[in-house]
């Protein structure tokens, strides 16, 4: 993998998952170290306000989904939620997520 490639993909992975559910305006409600509520993907299962099957632990930084068995960091996430695979992610630069403009951003580029 290019050095470039590698330092743009460090710097998506670095990004807060919660700046992502931020950004996408997720309705979780927290439960400890969890942000818990309905999957975006596979919905609430019935149970409402009262789901929890969509989980964010806060302090690791890692999300999983317990229908649709997925989980992993912010990439992942950002895969998940827009139905893409990395490969794709990487091809798409205008897409507008802010942990795709992280890992497709040259280095020392000026943010909006």
């Amino acid at each position: 993998m290019p050095r470039d490639l590698s330092e743009r993909i460090a710097r998506a992975r670095a990004v807060p998952i919660t700046d992502e559910i931020r950004r996408r305006r997720m309705s979780l409600r927290r439960v400890g170290l969890e942000l818990v509520g309905a999957c975006p993907v596979c919905g609430d299962g019935g149970k409402g306000s009262r789901s929890n099957r969509f989980a964010v632990h806060l302090r690791k930084n890692v999300w999983l989904c317990r229908q649709c068995n997925a989980g992993g960091g912010v990439v992942d996430l950002v895969m998940h939620l827009d139905g893409i695979g990395f490969n794709i992610r990487k091809r798409e630069p205008r897409r507008r997520s802010a942990t795709c403009l992280a890992a497709t951003m040259p280095a020392g580029a000026a943010r909006r």
